[in-house]
């Protein structure tokens, strides 16, 4: 079942037309432009800017908050950021965005209001679970378990603990 992206319903004009989620950007490249402001400096946001860098984008990566998070792999970590060094992405953290006006996001750190020129922003700040959806499903097997993003979101090291638990279990029988 999984999860699906959080939109950011804060962040006025994230309505816009040139204003998408990070899985719909990875599929729709024709539908990013050239300058691109990413919210949100996780595992996708940051490959995600990789990604577009890599298709001769600007990319700009914010987040709120102090550091970027490696999803809990820290060699990967420095692989990424040799890769946002090399595409030369900008990365500016202790940022709080609060609009969205169709060419600039503006934003604040502790030293004020900041403004980042873009003509494509995209929101990548993490994802809900589905959790109704996979709970529906509850009677439909004599054993039933919940696994990965559909409880809660966090990475592939964490969903396939969660299988290899729920195997452990069902070998008991």
């Amino acid at each position: 079942m999984g999860a699906r992206p959080i939109v950011p319903s804060v962040i006025k004009g994230i309505d816009r037309p040139n204003a998408f989620g990070a899985e719909y950007a990875y599929t729709h490249t024709g539908d990013i432009g050239k300058n691109v402001v990413i919210m949100g400096a996780g595992l996708v946001g940051i490959e995600l800017g990789i990604y577009l860098a890599g298709l001769g984008k600007a990319v700009t990566i914010i987040e709120k908050m102090p550091f970027m998070n490696n999803g809990g792999n820290v060699l990967h970590q420095f692989a990424l950021n040799v890769e946002i060094e090399k595409a030369k992405i900008n990365v500016a953290l202790n940022v709080n965005a609060h609009e969205f006006t169709g060419n600039q996001v503006i934003a604040e750190n502790a030293e004020g209001k900041l403004t980042f020129d873009c003509d494509t922003f995209i929101y990548a700040i993490g994802q809900a679970p589905l959790d109704a959806e996979s709970l529906a499903l509850n009677n439909c097997a004599p054993e039933f378990y919940r696994i990965g993003d559909c409880c809660i979101p966090k990475n592939i090291m964490q969903a396939t603990s969660m299988a290899d638990a729920a195997v452990k279990d069902l070998s008991r029988y």
